[in-house]
């Protein structure tokens, strides 16, 4: 929500812990700690795992204190950030540090987004501004939470810290990484994916390098620089032109109509898992846009990487499915997950007029990533969707969802 203040400024304030989310949905953050994550006494004292971290370590946030984090604005006061010297990137909006956010009782690692000299590129500010008034409407553990905005030598967005950095820097690093633990990874940002459509959000920028890790185990969805929410009578959103748009992770509907809807994520989502498997290469590698745009148009596809399982690489392709001509749709029958669903979005003639791409294709990640995964580490969407609808954070259930135990 924004509002102009006495001076003119723009002012972005905080939800309130009860609200009614974009699309008429209400639910309640409330004593919710999507951090803190205990772990489970293993039942078999013989079985010897390698420990995941929701496991092993309590991860608080830093909306854990309600009465330092639920002010009346996400402003922050410029006496309470103490910012590092180095980078941790750069980009056209100006450079990213870190920092260190202070509060009353404690002191938390935080990301600072610094805005580049306002007077250069007036637009520049208006996108972080937009950036981050969705990321204030967001709550997901697979999500990276905004902290506050901070107006002082430059505009600053504060953020929570992902200390390894972006998914396709660390994959190229660590080589020797298991099928399982990459599996792990895809599968958590499948669920802030489907975080984000159940509130009505398309991001319009997924991709390895927008994927954050906490630890080698954790990732988190990070830059809404593009993102856009939806009222509850649209199901896409339509660009006025062609920016500077990421080409190779976008689908044929935003080039050619500039139509972007949670289905146009999945595709994103689809090269994103090629990038994961590939240990961070480049899609399309040696490409040019245009060509691209042809090889897709000509029915062709990316190869599967290198040691990428079957299963996985079956996703990607279902990721990519597009039917050429935008007025014949092809329906997709006999579908025993689609059947099963009560997905209602909006009939993408560039999907099928009856495959309802988005919810296949997660739950179909949640059933491969069964097969894949270790019986401890199996995590259903569906729960996932169920704790969303029926107003209990999912978070405050990850580690039923992690260790299999029940929700009664």
């Amino acid at each position: 929500m924004t509002s102009q203040s006495g001076d003119g400024n723009e002012v972005i304030t905080m939800r309130p812990e009860t609200q009614a989310d974009i699309g008429g949905r209400s639910r309640s953050t409330a004593k919710l700690n999507p951090y803190e994550m205990r772990p489970e006494k293993s039942r078999n004292k013989n079985v010897s795992q390698e420990a995941m971290p929701m496991e092993t370590e309590v991860y608080e946030s830093p909306y854990a204190d309600p009465e330092e984090m639920k002010p009346k604005t996400v402003h922050l006061d410029r006496k309470q950030l103490i910012l590092d010297e180095g980078e941790l990137g750069s980009g056209n909006f100006g450079t990213v540090r870190k920092g260190i956010y202070c509060m009353t009782k404690s002191k938390k690692p935080v990301a600072v987004k610094i805005l580049k000299n306002e007077d250069s590129d007036p637009a520049v500010k208006e996108e972080m501004l937009r950036e981050a008034n969705v990321m204030q409407q967001l709550d997901n553990p697979y999500i990276v939470r905004m902290i506050g905005i901070c107006e002082a030598e430059n505009l600053m967005l504060v953020m929570e810290l992902a200390e390894l950095g972006p998914l396709h820097k660390f994959l190229q690093k660590n080589k020797q990484i298991a099928t399982k633990n990459i599996t792990e990874l895809v599968h958590q940002v499948s669920l802030g994916m489907k975080y984000l459509e159940e509130n009505n959000f398309v991001h319009r920028d997924l991709a390895a390098r927008n994927v954050l890790l906490v630890t080698q185990h954790y990732a988190k969805i990070s830059d809404f620089g593009l993102s856009k929410a939806l009222t509850v009578e649209e199901n896409y959103y339509k660009a006025k032109g062609h920016g500077k748009w990421p080409v190779k992770w976008y689908a044929p509907e935003c080039l050619n109509y500039f139509r972007f809807s949670s289905k146009s994520d999945v595709w994103s989502f689809g090269v994103l898992m090629w990038e994961a498997f590939s240990l961070g290469q480049k899609p399309y590698k040696g490409m040019k846009g245009n060509e691209v745009i042809q090889m897709i148009e000509r029915g062709e596809r990316m190869e599967a990487p290198p040691a990428c399982p079957p299963e996985m690489y079956e996703l990607m392709r279902l990721c990519w499915t597009y039917n050429a001509c935008p007025y014949k749709a092809q329906s997709v029958s006999g579908n025993p997950i689609a059947n099963s669903t009560k997905y209602s979005r909006v009939k993408d003639c560039a999907y099928g007029e009856e495959d309802e791409m988005v919810r296949v294709v997660f739950d179909k990640l949640s059933e491969t990533a069964e097969k894949v995964l270790s019986a401890r580490t199996k995590v259903t969407l569906n729960t996932a969707m169920d704790i969303a609808r029926d107003g209990t954070s999912t978070a405050g259930n990850l580690r039923c969802m992690y260790t299999g135990c029940s929700r009664n």
